[in-house]
Formats: C-alpha cells, structure tokens, sequence
C-alpha cells in the first residue's frame, strides 16, 4: 500500500501547484521515512525516489526540506548502497539527487559527505549502459567528475560542402 502512495504522488507531482502544497502539507518528511522504514524494498524505494524526483522538480523550497529537514542526503545514498543490482533504484536516486542539488548547489554537501561519488561511481559500472545519462546528469549537477561519452564523431561519412550529397569514406 505504501509503494502505491509514493507512485500515486509521482503521478501528482507532475502539476507544480501541487508540488508546492505536497511540500507544504508535510509530505516529503514522510516520503522520507517510508523510505527509511523499508529501506531492503527494492520497489518501494523506487518508488520513493521517484516521488521525491517529482517533488523536487523546480522547487527548491521542496529540496531544501527534503536534505536539511529529511536526512534526505542520507537515505538516498542508504538506497543506492543497499540497491546496488538494482538499476531501477539507481536511476531513480540519481535522478532525485540531480533535482535537489539543481537549483541549490549548497544542497551538494550531504550528499558528497555520505560518499555519493563511489555510489554513482559503482552504478556506471554496473548499469552504464542503460541508466549512463541519468547517472552522468547527477555527476555534472553535483559538481563530481564526469566521463562524457562522444557517441557520434562523423568518421564513416564525409559531408560534400554543398550539403547534397554524402559519400562513404573507405578503410
């Protein structure tokens, strides 16, 4: 029941009123602890995530709450390090993190702090070439190292000045 409540506000979130009066209404502390509770539910911590993801969105009021309020920095990280098979949770940790710290980079500490950068570090290892954007996107907005890939350099096809007409290049 409780995974489907965080999937029903996910849902919600996508309206910025009611992100704002979810904020305001004590919902994320609650996210929060429902995520701490049953911190071993892979699905429910997905869930979770991705509620806080949708909450988090363009109202720093909201990520301020959730890392200085919620321990939010903390339980994230927790998931990441409990989840780590999981490509699911990490894709949606990364993505709430990137939201939080977006608007606030004083908001990077408690994740950096709760050693976020071997946890995203790991899930590029494992996950890259599924979720590698989401975890990057998280990397480049928390302000760690990132290992951008180049995923198309023009090498096979020569473009004639013109415009109109391409030609293979042979090896």
């Amino acid at each position: 029941m409780t995974m489907r409540c965080l999937q029903v506000m996910k849902a919600l979130a996508g309206n910025d009123k009611v992100k704002l009066e979810a904020g305001r209404a004590g919902i994320l502390p609650l996210i929060v602890t429902a995520m701490d509770r049953h911190v071993t539910r892979q699905g429910l911590v997905e869930a979770g995530c991705g509620a806080l993801t949708a909450l988090t969105l363009r109202q720093e009021e909201n990520s301020v709450c959730v890392v200085r309020e919620c321990d939010g920095a903390g339980i994230i990280t927790l998931v990441m390090a409990k989840h780590p098979e999981s490509k699911g949770v990490q894709s949606a940790a990364a993505a709430a993190m990137r939201n939080i710290v977006s608007r606030n980079k004083e908001l990077t500490g408690p994740f950096i702090e709760r050693g976020v950068e071997e946890l995203l570090r790991l899930a590029m290892e494992r996950h890259g070439d599924k979720i590698g954007d989401t975890l990057r996107s998280a990397q480049r907005d928390l302000g760690l190292g990132v290992e951008l890939v180049e995923s198309w350099t023009g090498e096979k096809i020569k473009i004639k000045e013109d415009f109109r007409e391409t030609e293979e290049i042979e090896k």
